[in-house]
């Protein structure tokens, strides 16, 4: 089995802190990236707050930014 490369968890990491500047960047706001995702609003600010969304969650709200 490979080794896992640490600059992919980093970079996970860094895409959750810079949320809140990539989302201003864009013109998006937290409440339509949370609908569109399907995460409650109130668990996506707070998630974002700490930093704490799950690799599925942080792939859809790509997806929704990327759209």
């Amino acid at each position: 089995m490979s080794r896992i490369p640490e600059n992919s968890v980093r970079e996970f990491i860094k895409i959750q802190k810079d949320l809140p500047q990539t989302l201003k960047f864009y013109g998006l706001s937290g409440s339509y990236v949370a609908r569109e995702s399907g995460i409650s609003i109130t668990s996506f600010h707070r998630k974002m707050k700490n930093t704490a969304f799950t690799g599925v969650e942080l792939e859809r709200i790509i997806k929704v930014i990327n759209k």
